[in-house]
């Protein structure tokens, strides 16, 4: 069965565990674990993305489109190349001024849904950003739906099957949905990793993130 929503991945959750009599309020759970679960999980390259941010003129406020869970870097990009600018504590950038001017630094203001950019200077221009952050972390009872679901519903559906089984109290099936669904997402991770690979070539230096250290593996 297409899996396009909560509904439907509690439908197909008791037919793979072959178990009818699982009440939605504990497949909800089961869902929210999996989500738990996901949200450590996926918390690396592939939660986070670029989102493009125009200003309005006369205004210092930029609007991403979604809640974030943390923001990352945001670039200017008006002049056709990328700027990063530097961001300050909230109300407290460097250059913060009344007048009209091309923004110098920036900081995150508001909490929850209403968390919003402030930037150093109202824009004396539509100018253009690229706000990089990290996605919102998985909610799909709240939200019915989610980027997650629409593009690999597979990694939903054995997550939340797992824990469907330790439910249940069958622990070898448990640990066993459990591995296909951290092998999934890893296969997801290492195709974002290629991805983000290929973009590397054509950006600039000054764009890449800073390196990071595996103390597991010892690889950087």
């Amino acid at each position: 069965m297409a899996l396009a929503n909560a509904s439907d991945l509690r439908d197909s959750i008791k037919s793979w565990v072959k178990d009818s009599t699982l009440t939605d309020a504990v497949l909800n759970d089961c869902i929210g674990l999996a989500e738990n679960e996901l949200n450590t999980k996926l918390s690396i390259t592939f939660l986070e993305q670029y989102e493009t941010l125009t200003a309005t003129i006369g205004s210092r406020d930029l609007t991403p489109s979604a809640e974030f869970i943390d923001p990352i870097s945001l670039h200017l990009t008006t002049y056709g190349d990328w700027q990063e600018l530097p961001i300050s504590p909230a109300g407290k950038q460097a250059h913060r001024d009344t007048g009209n001017a091309p923004p110098r630094s920036w900081a995150i203001v508001g909490t929850g849904t209403t968390r919003k950019i402030e930037l150093s200077h109202k824009a004396d221009r539509a100018h253009t950003f690229e706000f990089f952050r990290r996605l919102p972390a998985l909610d799909l009872v709240s939200s019915s739906t989610n980027w997650l679901m629409t593009n690999h519903p597979n990694i939903y559906l054995f997550m939340s099957g797992a824990f469907a089984y330790l439910f249940k109290e069958n622990f070898a099936s448990h640990e066993r949905w459990k591995g296909y669904a951290i092998d999934m997402a890893r296969q997801l991770q290492i195709a974002d990793q290629k991805i983000a690979g290929r973009a590397r070539v054509s950006v600039d230096q000054a764009l890449l993130r800073r390196s990071t250290f595996n103390i597991v593996s010892g690889d950087s």
